[in-house]
C-alpha cells in the first residue's frame, strides 16, 4: 500500500470506531505505526485549521480597519458641512413657468460616522484580545481597573470620542488632556 492510501485507510477505520490494534491488523502494520499516522494526521489538520483561522482574522482585521478609517474620514467630511440643492417648478405671477432652486447648508457634523468608527475599533480590540471596549467599560465590566492599566488604544479611542462629542456640545470644562495640542 502507498503511504497516502495507508493514511486514508487508517483515518477511515479510526473514524468508524476501530481500535488502533484492529486497524494495525487490517493494514498490516504495528499499533505504534497506527498511532504515529493518526498523530501526524491530527497535526496536519490542526495546522490547516490554524492557517485558516489566521487568514480569517487577517481578513476581518483589514475589514474593520477600513470601516474605522472610512468612519473617521466621514466624520471629518461631515464637519465641513453639506450643501443641499433642491429644484422645484413654479409658475411666476405673469404665468410663465420658472425653476426655483433652494440651497441649504447643513453645518452640524454627523456623529453616526464617529460612532461607526468607534464600533469598528472596539471590534478590533476584541478581535486582537487587547481588552474590553469602552461600551463594556461603561457597563461596569472594568470596574476597579485603573485607567493606567487599560490598553493604550482603548484610552486613545475613548479620548477621541470624548473630544469629538465635546466639539458637538461646546467647550470642554477640563482642557488638561495631554493628547490635545
Amino acid at each position: 500500500m502507498r503511504i497516502r492510501e495507508r493514511e486514508q485507510r487508517v483515518l477511515t477505520l479510526s473514524e468508524q470506531g476501530w481500535t488502533q490494534q484492529a486497524i494495525a491488523t487490517d493494514v498490516a502494520i504495528t499499533q505504534a505505526a497506527v498511532s504515529k499516522i493518526l498523530r501526524r494526521l491530527d497535526e496536519r489538520a490542526l495546522q490547516a485549521t490554524a492557517a485558516e483561522r489566521a487568514h480569517h482574522l487577517a481578513r476581518r482585521t483589514r475589514h474593520l480597519e477600513y470601516i474605522s478609517r472610512e468612519g473617521r474620514r466621514g466624520w471629518e467630511e461631515s464637519k465641513k458641512g453639506r450643501v443641499r440643492r433642491r429644484q422645484r417648478k413654479a409658475i411666476a405671477p405673469d404665468g410663465t413657468p420658472v425653476v426655483i432652486q433652494d440651497v441649504s447648508v447643513e453645518e452640524s457634523p454627523d456623529p453616526r460616522m464617529l460612532d461607526q468608527s468607534r464600533k469598528a475599533e472596539e471590534s478590533l480590540l476584541t478581535l486582537c484580545g487587547a481588552g474590553a471596549s469602552p461600551r463594556a467599560e461603561r457597563a461596569g465590566r472594568l470596574q476597579g481597573v485603573p485607567a493606567t492599566e487599560r490598553p493604550l488604544l482603548l484610552q486613545l479611542s475613548t479620548d477621541t470620542l470624548e473630544r469629538a462629542l465635546a466639539d458637538l456640545t461646546g467647550p470642554r470644562p477640563d482642557s488638561s488632556d495631554p493628547l490635545e495640542s
